[in-house]
């Protein structure tokens, strides 16, 4: 006849939903019954006060040691700077690239060809330098929306300055007589 009975050694098998659970330490007390019961009745009679209970570590009598580490340096928390840098680098980068864009874009509704050119590269490169520092930095790469959105503004100032003029008269093809007609007042 078999019996489904675990052997001794092994642990009784646990509940899963129990999880694990976490060891504590302690020490063992060791009293007696007559020691429980004589604080059991200094405790109901009220004579029991808490430090009887609690154990307080005594005060060394001594001025302390002097110790050969700053206890306090090691509770500030020290940053890494390099990641700092990094973001406040792409802040500055990214102002820039928005300033020279708008300013590309003013210089080719103005009619000024080749400073719309000029000014709408050096959005693109440095919207480039951008992109790069986004990847490069974890913290940096919090403003990654914000690099988008100054590539995109100098991709369009790049494409406005290669447009011909918007808001120009145009040049007559025939230049004009050197000597205008002459006309008579009278008639």
């Amino acid at each position: 006849m078999e019996t489904n009975v675990p052997p001794l050694n092994d642990p009784p098998p646990r509940p899963p939903w129990l999880g694990r659970r976490k060891q504590i330490a302690s020490r063992e007390v060791i009293l007696t019954a007559g020691d429980v019961e004589l604080e059991m009745q200094a405790a109901a009679r009220g004579s029991l006060k808490p430090a009887d209970v609690i154990d307080v570590p005594r005060l060394p009598n001594g001025p302390p040691d002097d110790s050969i580490l700053d206890p306090t340096l090691f509770t500030v928390r020290q940053r890494r700077t390099g990641p700092n840098v990094a973001y406040r680098f792409t802040q500055f980068i990214i102002v820039a690239a928005f300033i020279v864009s708008c300013a590309a874009i003013v210089n080719s509704l103005l009619g000024h060809r080749h400073r719309a050119l000029a000014s709408a590269g050096l959005g693109c490169i440095i919207s480039a330098v951008a992109v790069k520092l986004v990847r490069a930095s974890r913290l940096a790469y919090r403003l990654r929306g914000y690099v988008a959105a100054v590539g995109i503004l100098s991709a369009i100032a790049l494409a406005l300055s290669l447009m011909p003029p918007l808001f120009h008269a145009e040049t007559p093809s025939t230049p004009p007589d050197k000597k205008p007609a002459a006309t008579n007042p009278l008639e």
